[in-house]
């Protein structure tokens, strides 16, 4: 087995793995979460592995969820607050709408200036 291939998969596999050896200890009340989630992960990168549409969820199966949802999340971050008006936006995110308002407005000319 390449060094490549084996990168590719390294995350997946070690989900798979605790997944299945942390299922004898179950009885320790501290283990049921991280068993969750690592399972949740084994599932999820099993869906990317039989799934045909998103070559890198294939390639890198848990890895490329977080890329492509990382990407979606900035590019919407991107549109709401980082505008073309002079006026910055607030940095808490319950004035989503006067965000979107102040980017939707043109900003004014300064013709006075020359």
């Amino acid at each position: 087995m390449s060094l490549s291939l084996l990168s590719r998969y390294a995350f997946f596999a070690v989900c798979v793995i605790f997944t299945l050896a942390s299922l004898p200890f179950l009885e320790h009340d501290w283990l049921w979460p991280i068993t969750a989630v690592t399972g949740v992960l084994s599932l999820l990168g099993l869906f990317d592995l039989v799934q045909t549409r998103h070559a890198v969820r294939r390639n890198y199966p848990i890895l490329g969820n977080i890329r492509i949802w990382s990407k979606a999340s900035a590019r919407r971050f991107a549109s709401i607050c980082w505008s073309p008006t002079a006026t910055p936006c607030p940095s808490p995110a319950p004035s989503v709408r006067w965000c979107t308002r102040a980017r939707k407005t043109k900003p004014p000319t300064n013709r006075s200036a020359r």
